[in-house]
């Protein structure tokens, strides 16, 4: 399957995709977003009231399976991108946090 191969894919995919969010939802990395810092996963700092509610919300309404995870006091999203992930995937997740922003749903 030439794994090898597979895994920097989708290190480039996690940080293409980390960069487009970054530029729509404006927030603040933790870590810089390229090579030496991002392997397949990247998190992003959001606020939410209930951490819980808003995993509950993207799974219930909208069929995305993510972490929604507690840092201390500070709250992430974390996506990855896997060989069974598409562009379509992500696309789909950027929309739907665009949604719930508007929404008040989480602030980025």
């Amino acid at each position: 399957h030439n794994w090898k191969d597979v895994r920097a894919r989708c290190q480039q995919k996690t940080i293409e995709w980390g960069l487009k969010f970054q530029e729509k939802l404006g927030f603040e990395p933790i870590s810089p977003i390229n090579e030496s810092f991002i392997g397949q996963m990247l998190s992003i700092p959001i606020k939410t009231a209930d951490p819980v509610l808003l995993k509950n919300k993207l799974y219930d309404e909208y069929q995305i399976e993510i972490p929604v995870f507690l840092n201390q006091n500070d709250v992430f999203i974390r996506f990855s991108y896997q060989a069974f992930n598409s562009d379509d995937d992500l696309k789909r997740l950027l929309e739907v946090l665009i949604l719930l922003e508007k929404e008040g749903a989480l602030q980025i």
